[in-house]
Order: structure tokens, then sequence, then C-alpha cells
């Protein structure tokens, strides 16, 4: 099973009562927690109680989010020259924003970002230049620090890479312009 990263651009309302009260961070991700088959012929003849109703759950729109895929952290190695953390705003991927409680929403908590710390990302990715990034790492460098899904690295995956940082600067640039914060989570 593969593990993707999602960034979803949220209203900045709604992030501030997940950072303040982060316990329905899974629903508003991913919807129903519990899937409740119809009942058969059976079940409802002899069923004690019903099961609660669900909650309806809406889909985010596909243009509130950004998925990097598998190449998550390749990009965050790449930035922040480490494997799992690193300083800030260049280690934003991994360490950035704020954590939003302890529930698993597929590995590992959530993390919010707000409107400061999306433009200090912004501000650091837009420094960046695309003929220099990834051409100072090896295959050895990512085997040595267990990059995940960074198999046969050849200089030129840099430039492929690279397409997810304009996508990941124009996704940011978004998200301010549009007054919202941004949730990232790994599923």
């Amino acid at each position: 099973m593969s593990m993707l990263f999602t960034l979803q651009q949220v209203k900045l309302e709604r992030l501030e009562s997940l950072i303040e009260d982060p316990s329905d961070i899974f629903f508003f991700l991913h919807g129903p927690e519990i899937y409740v088959p119809k009942k058969g012929f059976l079940s409802r003849l002899f069923a004690a109680k019903e099961p609660p109703p669900q909650r309806p759950w809406q889909a985010p729109p596909e243009d509130s989010l950004l998925d990097l895929d598998k190449n998550w952290h390749i990009l965050h190695y790449l930035l922040a020259d480490c494997p799992w953390d690193g300083p800030l705003p260049q280690a934003t991927l991994l360490s950035g924003g704020i954590q939003l409680g302890d529930i698993d929403v597929g590995y590992g908590p959530a993390r919010a970002l707000r409107t400061a710390d999306i433009e200090a990302f912004l501000s650091f990715l837009n420094d960046l230049k695309a003929d220099e990034f990834g051409a100072n790492v090896s295959q050895s460098d990512f085997d040595q620090n267990e990059i995940y899904c960074s198999a046969n690295w050849q200089v030129e995956d840099g430039k492929l890479l690279w397409t997810y940082v304009d996508a990941l600067k124009n996704f940011l640039r978004e998200a301010v312009e549009k007054s919202k914060g941004i949730i990232l989570y790994i599923y």
C-alpha cells in the first residue's frame, strides 16, 4: 500500500475550529468513519436497534486539493536537506504548521498551516532555481537516509520533481489569495 501526501485548502474559520478541537479531523478529511451496510431481511427482522444515522459529508472540490503522490518524501528531502524534519520553512511539508490532535488520518496526524506558515514556505520556494533542484544529491544519499520511493534516482529526476514544486507554489499562492489555510496529511 502506498503512502500518499495531500494538501487541502480550507476556509480559515474551519481551520481554526479544527485547531481548537481536532476531534472531527478524520470525518472532515475522509467522510464517515464507519461504513454501515444496508440491512438484509433477517438483520431487519432480528436486529435489536438501528445504527445511528450517518452525518452528511461532501468530498472537497478537486481544485482545493494538491496530491504530491509518492513524491512527498523526496521533495521534503530535497527542500529541507534532512530526512524527517529540518529547519522551517524548508521542512514545512513534514514539520510545519500545527498538529491537529493525535488522530491518525492515514499515516499519523494531520497538520494545519495558517497564512503566515503558507507565506513563509511560498517565499522559500520562490527563491529556488529549477536548474539546481536535485542536482546535488545522489542515489546513495537517498539510500543512506531511507527516503521513501526514491529508487533509481537520476539527476534528470529533479526536473520532473520541479513540476511538483511549481504546482506547490501555485497551490500555496492560490490559498493566500483566497484567504484559506491548508491541511497536510499522509494517507
